[in-house]
């Protein structure tokens, strides 16, 4: 009974320290930064006679190649809008390791007239 008696004793007694929270912020705050910075696309070049290329670079390896292919159109598509027209992909090419190195989509496209 006395070894009961002292164990619960202990136990009331028992007052957990405190977790340092020092440097918990910063943790998050370089893990949201690192996803919202992750991927990159820059803004259309031209690149011929009514030929555009896209870039998009990924620095996470958290994007897949189709992902930013059709991040990619997205923004042709945005850009040809402004004209009355819609993007027609001509070619991709990727470059880079994914959790290896940054990958680097170069995404070539022509503005179309839409079908009916």
């Amino acid at each position: 009974m006395d070894r009961l008696t002292i164990s619960i004793s202990m136990l009331k007694a028992y007052k957990p320290r405190p977790r340092p929270t020092r440097g918990l912020g910063m943790r998050y705050a370089i893990l949201i930064s690192l996803l919202l910075t992750g991927c990159s696309t820059s803004d259309p070049i031209r690149v011929g006679d009514n030929r555009y290329m896209i870039l998009t670079t990924s620095y996470t390896g958290l994007s897949t190649r189709a992902g930013q292919i059709q991040r990619a159109m997205d923004d042709a598509n945005d850009f040809c809008a402004r004209s009355g027209k819609v993007a027609q992909l001509q070619s991709d090419h990727s470059q880079g390791q994914p959790a290896v190195t940054p990958v680097t989509e170069n995404v070539v496209f022509t503005c179309v007239t839409a079908a009916p």
